[in-house]
């Protein structure tokens, strides 16, 4: 699997690893591997899945946790995706991939906050500006003077 991986015949490295998953269900570094493949393929759901199950095999590997982050990530599950970063770096602070993808996911955040923002914004100004011209024709509600000539 490895070396069709390098080859990147990923579709048959990801068969590879399947069988030896098959062979030994056990084995992190074949979930691992797999995981590696579906992120090329971009199967990020079936990426984070095998990234999952490498974390609870060996939780102390980087590389399970940076495939979760970053299938996490590509999933737009960006709460997930940094939690799936944190985990990695409380094992490993120094590791750079992780700290470079936790910063890509929260740029990820705060662009998307952002967009929320901007958002919310406009709807409220839609609203005032449905609600303006009412508001101009409207008859008043308080006491009106009414002058009588006698």
């Amino acid at each position: 699997g490895i070396s069709l991986f390098k080859e990147q015949c990923f579709d048959a490295a990801e068969t590879c690893f399947s069988e030896a998953i098959q062979h030994n269900p056990t084995n992190a570094d074949a979930f691992l591997n797999r995981s590696a493949a579906h992120v090329r393929l971009r199967n990020w759901a079936d990426a984070e899945a095998d990234a999952a199950k490498a974390i609870e095999l060996d939780p102390s590997n980087a590389k399970s946790h940076h495939s979760r982050a970053l299938a996490l990530h590509n999933l737009d599950d960006q709460q997930g995706a940094l939690a799936a970063c944190s985990v990695g770096l409380a094992e490993h602070p120094g590791n750079d991939p992780l700290l470079r993808l936790n910063d890509k996911i929260q740029a990820a955040i705060q662009a998307q906050q952002s967009v929320e923002e901007e958002e919310e914004a406009a709807r409220l100004a839609q609203e005032e500006q449905e609600r303006a011209p009412a508001q101009q024709g409207a008859l008043p509600t308080g006491p009106v003077p009414v002058r009588i000539a006698i």
